[in-house]
């Protein structure tokens, strides 16, 4: 089981990004890959993915685009207002025209919870409007996936509440140590590897 830290996957990326595979194919890469393991384990169905500005929510449009193509019913919710980081965006320019926005009366018909907030540099308190989202995807009977880490823990602890209650976690490149550490292991849920687009042997 290979484990690294917030730090060691950035210096990753940062190298494979200099060595040919850009920030964006690593993102179209980890939406595919999340997109892809729903669709071989989940029918078709009614789903809302949640949204934040960094690339995290980029991940979750390239999924909900992913998703959307192979039939199920997807909704969109982006819990922020305001600037949203540049990759993410473009990611978003990209969804579908007919993809519609959700709100807390689609949250609770969902059947499928994706959470795609926070990835791995959350830190400090969470944000009201955020808190009222993943409490109210807490409640419903959905099946809950967080990408990379359920939104409210840090990668190696857990920051504040509320935070998202993943039935499973789709996590990018590796294990965080949040993934295998108890008590938070138990909050993230099955885990699951996303490959996206080169290996680390060494750090």
């Amino acid at each position: 089981m290979l484990i690294l830290t917030p730090e060691q996957i950035r210096k990753a990326e940062q190298d494979a990004n200099c060595n040919g595979l850009s920030y964006a194919e690593m993102m179209e890469n980890a939406g595919r890959g999340c997109a892809r393991h729903i669709q071989n384990n989940y029918a078709p169905c009614k789903t809302v993915v949640l949204c934040g500005r960094g690339k995290n929510g980029g991940d979750g449009y390239v999924i909900a685009r992913y998703l959307h193509q192979a039939g199920f019913a997807v909704s969109l919710c982006n819990v922020f207002d305001g600037e949203t980081d540049s990759l993410s965006a473009s990611m978003r320019a990209q969804l579908p025209s007919d993809i519609q926005q959700a709100d807390l009366q689609d949250l609770q018909q969902a059947e499928i919870i994706i959470d795609a907030v926070f990835g791995i540099g959350f830190h400090g308190q969470m944000p009201e409007t955020v808190a009222t989202w993943l409490q109210a995807a807490n409640q419903t009977q959905a099946a809950r996936i967080a990408i990379d880490v359920p939104s409210g823990l840090n990668t190696d602890h857990c920051d504040g509440k509320p935070y998202f209650h993943a039935n499973e976690t789709l996590t990018m490149l590796c294990y965080k140590p949040v993934h295998a550490y108890k008590p938070f292991a138990s909050l993230c849920g099955k885990i699951t590897v996303i490959p996206i687009g080169f290996g680390v042997d060494t750090i």
